[in-house]
């Protein structure tokens, strides 16, 4: 996730933006804004503090007036996938120029919070764990693909979608990173060793039965 902190613009032209991750912006404080797909047909919005936009991605927007700081927090492919255990395939918000969340206007007053604060809990956090909040959440994400691949007619390609990764190259290599093995090596080895038990055991049965006999 991208934190950016936007403030006040002297110019009053209209700029065109074009963003190609999905974010939304919340605002600080009250402001009016001026968006619209076209230079001549912009659209005033007044906001107040904690209201939150969706921003359009791959579409060119134009803004124009903007008189106030306002936070915007990107947010990558990878994670809208994760959120929703890959079952969708690609994620894709719907776009809205001005709405209210309690929930996600929480969330992002706490990054923001955080932000200013210089992003104190991320070396706390370090601190606690031995490990940054990113390494921390590939771990977390490796561990459920471990889960995950126990079970035989799992493809690889789902478990990688479904724990967050874009690929199943880079799901691959970030598993080798943390395991120090490959993903088939471990598969191999976990599917080996549960088949063992039941194999010992049915040779097991068979000395019996010679015995009785």
């Amino acid at each position: 996730m991208k934190v950016e902190l936007f403030r006040p613009e002297s110019h009053i032209e209209p700029r065109h933006w074009v963003r190609h991750d999905q974010a939304f912006a919340m605002m600080v404080g009250r402001v009016s804004m001026e968006w619209g797909l076209r230079r001549s047909a912009l659209e005033k919005f007044d906001y107040a503090a904690g209201d939150l936009a969706l921003c359009d991605r791959h579409i060119g927007e134009w803004v124009g007036l903007m008189n106030v700081p306002h936070l915007q927090l990107g947010i990558s492919d990878a994670a809208l996938t994760a959120s929703s255990d890959g079952a969708y395939g690609e994620v894709e918000l719907r776009p809205s120029r001005k709405f209210a969340n309690t929930r996600l206007r929480a969330l992002v007053a706490a990054a923001h919070a955080e932000m200013v604060a210089g992003f104190p809990s991320g070396r706390l956090f370090r601190k606690s764990t031995g490990e940054t909040p990113h390494q921390f959440l590939l771990g977390q994400r490796v561990e459920r693909a471990k889960a995950m691949l126990r079970a035989p007619d799992t493809r690889v390609l789902d478990v990688a979608v479904a724990c967050g990764f874009k690929t199943q190259q880079h799901f691959a290599q970030v598993f080798r990173d943390v395991c120090g093995i490959s993903h088939r090596e471990y598969r191999r080895g976990i599917l080996g060793s549960e088949a063992a038990p039941a194999s010992e055991t049915r040779a097991g049965d068979r000395s019996l039965s010679l015995l009785a006999f």
